[in-house]
């Protein structure tokens, strides 16, 4: 009787297994071969970068400065600058060319600083967006 007992749990136990494979095989399938929704609208990259544009960009969470004429998107370097934050949020949608230059009147800022200043490059004052 014992060995009719261990086989019936041995079967419902395979069953709950098999079952619950298939359901994570299925909706595994649902998930990858549904195509993305796009729920935010896509901005045109046709955008002339005059100061009033990019004084739009004011903020921490949406950040544009100037530097010599050129236009940088600061917006994902924000979080990650050396000295905080709070040094760069003043610039977002201004001029920030003298802070950069004085390095906020603490000298200059070294070769790393200018070659992560040209990754958020996008575009010339009055020019077109690049990127």
């Amino acid at each position: 009787m014992n060995i009719k007992k261990e086989l019936m749990w041995g079967l419902g136990i395979t069953l709950i297994v098999v079952a619950l494979t298939v359901y994570y095989i299925i909706n595994f399938q649902n998930k990858t071969t549904k195509k993305p929704t796009i729920t935010t609208p896509i901005k045109s990259e046709n955008v002339t970068l005059t100061t009033s544009e990019i004084d739009k960009h004011n903020l921490e969470s949406d950040c544009w400065f100037i530097v010599e004429n050129k236009v940088y998107d600061a917006t994902s370097y924000i979080s990650s600058h050396p000295r905080g934050q709070q040094l760069l949020v003043p610039y977002c949608g201004g001029d920030a060319t003298e802070a950069y230059q004085t390095k906020g009147g603490e000298g200059t800022h070294s070769q790393k600083a200018n070659d992560d200043l040209t990754t958020l490059y996008i575009g010339d004052l009055n020019g077109q967006k690049t990127k």
